[in-house]
């Protein structure tokens, strides 16, 4: 449709609607002719239009949350947009999407979009957005903290918007993860301090902040001391190197138990203690710290060194010979030893020797005394006393003469007081080294000396002549001379191998029978009835029995010479 106007008229439309809309061109005739421009499109524009919904939602604390435009037409050539928190301007958000990288308390509010166009600006709300912080608590209940075992209950008290879901617990120190329960438990048996941390998640997968509490389980103290061994009545003291637990900040008692006395002190000072006896003790000592109702107990032995004992053996000996004395002194409390050591012999004579000799110069008793000092206490000694004969030594002895028959076998006796014997030569003995060996003499004539040893150590040389004749016989000599001058005085017939002795008769000149007897040791000494004879021949008359059976009988004259 043509609307005709003037060369300066422009076209108003005052009431554009959809009527208008239309391709519209200008066509200019003069004289000369017409010109058409080319057409031009008229168009009808809108403010910008909205279907999105409202989005209510709860977003979990320190999340990332995005918001956009969305569901919006636009029939211009432009659009602006500008993001609005509670009908305020957000600075700088211009964009279709919103970000929030960690949502927290500021963040919670009603978001809006502002869509502009040339037609207008288009309000749109998008977002009521609640914050979902869960503070996460736990109760935490310990036991036996100061018995050297901790025991932690924990119970979870957390409030929030949504049901808990699952719980984390976890021992940070010992990097111990604990079962997903809302109670948990957990015994400690190091001490130290220990650090337990708590975070839920809810059923909206929202996780809390972690929490975490500190217990401590007190260490247990250490007893530790050191001690040595002591001299009786010497007072023991120890050296303390106790320790207080972790925990603690000192010990606060000492209990020392000697065996025999309890001191108790608040202060590490060691008492010192005199034992009253020497022997093995124990001491104990407990000690308890300030922040733990545990004790600790250490022992240990010492040794509480006592007198030594002072013993020794020695024997009767012989003046002149060397004594031997043994020490056998000794000590009950070990590590103690006995190494010193006086000897008094009662002469003048005193030495340090353990085992020493010694010769006594004189014969009589001695009262030897032994003093035994004790090696790691030398103030402790023992007196010990032995009393010592020194024996004189008898004089050298020839026995009577001993008169057999060849290859019989016959007897020796020496003197009984010996500890040892020797016979020598060994010719016809059965064992030399006995008091009174058998032997079977094959010579004539054996003279044997006997070597004896007696208790006291004396030597002695002693003789022993023996004769061996052909076969058993009596033998009377032709005289004796009873003049009491010690040398034959007195008579009797030579009796070889001869058993049983019928009699032994004497006779003088009268044929008076001055003397007889049928024991073979007997001896006549020239009297009769007690009285002295006067010199003269007398008959004698002997008659045996041998050892084979066979009597013999032998008759002569003996002469008494005066």
């Amino acid at each position: 449709m043509p609307y005709v106007g003037q060369e300066l008229d422009s076209l108003l439309l005052k009431r554009f609607s959809n009527n208008d809309v239309a391709s519209f061109s200008v066509m200019i005739s003069n004289r000369c002719g017409s010109t058409a421009s080319k057409d031009g499109n008229l168009i009808m524009k809108n403010i910008p239009r909205s279907t999105q919904a409202l989005l209510s939602d709860t977003i979990c604390y320190q999340t990332g949350t995005a918001l956009s435009a969305t569901d919006y037409t636009n029939n211009d050539d432009s659009l602006f947009f500008s993001w609005y928190k509670d009908g305020a301007l957000i600075a700088g958000a211009t964009t279709t999407r919103y970000p929030i990288l960690k949502f927290n308390a500021p963040d919670a509010g009603a978001y809006s979009i502002a869509l502009t166009n040339s037609c207008g600006v288009l309000n749109v709300p998008v977002a009521k957005l609640t914050l979902n912080q869960i503070f996460a608590s736990y109760k935490l209940d310990t036991t036996d903290a100061c018995k050297g075992t901790l025991k932690v209950n924990m119970l979870d008290t957390t409030r929030s918007l949504f049901a808990v879901a699952s719980n984390y617990w976890q021992v940070k120190e010992e990097g111990r993860i604990l079962p997903n329960a809302n109670t948990a438990n957990y015994q400690f048996t190091n001490s130290g301090s220990y650090t337990i941390r708590h975070a839920v998640m809810d059923a909206k997968g929202c996780v809390s902040d972690t929490i975490s509490k500190t217990v401590i389980n007190y260490g247990k103290p250490t007893a530790a001391f050191s001690i040595n061994d002591t001299c009786l009545t010497t007072p023991s003291v120890a050296l303390n190197n106790s320790l207080y637990g972790y925990g603690s900040s000192k010990l606060v008692k000492y209990t020392w138990n000697f065996g025999d006395t309890v001191i108790v002190r608040n202060t590490p000072i060691v008492p010192g203690y005199a034992y009253k006896t020497a022997g093995s003790k124990t001491l104990s000592l407990v000690v308890q710290s300030d922040s733990s109702c545990v004790t600790d107990t250490l022992s240990k032995t010492l040794m509480v060194y006592g007198k030594p004992n002072a013993s020794f053996t020695s024997q009767d000996s012989c003046q002149g010979f060397p004594v031997l004395f043994t020490n056998r002194s000794s000590t009950s409390y070990l590590p103690d030893s006995v190494v010193n050591f006086s000897w008094n012999f009662d002469d003048g004579t005193v030495v340090t020797t353990k085992n020493p000799q010694h010769v006594f110069k004189q014969y009589g008793a001695y009262k030897v005394k032994l003093t035994t000092y004790s090696s790691s206490c030398p103030f402790l000694f023992t007196d010990t006393t032995m009393n010592l004969t020194i024996k004189s030594p008898r004089a050298n002895l020839e026995y009577p003469r001993i008169q057999t028959v060849k290859k019989v076998i016959g007897q020796l006796n020496a003197n009984g007081d010996g500890r040892s014997y020797s016979w020598f030569p060994y010719t016809g003995l059965t064992d030399s080294k006995i008091r009174n060996p058998k032997f079977n003499m094959s010579d004539d004539k054996v003279n044997y000396t006997i070597t004896i040893v007696d208790s006291a150590g004396c030597v002695y040389k002693d003789k022993q002549e023996v004769w061996a004749f052909n076969k058993p016989d009596i033998y009377l000599s032709t005289g004796f001379s009873p003049n009491k001058d010690g040398i034959n005085d007195r008579y009797a017939p030579e009796y070889v191998e001869i058993k049983i002795l019928e009699y032994f008769r004497v006779a003088d000149k009268h044929n008076r029978q001055v003397f007889i007897t049928n024991a073979l040791t007997d001896k006549w000494d020239g009297s009769y009835k007690g009285s002295p004879l006067s010199p003269d021949p007398y008959l004698v008359t002997v008659s045996g029995i041998d050892i084979f059976g066979n009597k013999i009988v032998r008759q002569g004259i003996v002469v008494l010479v005066k």
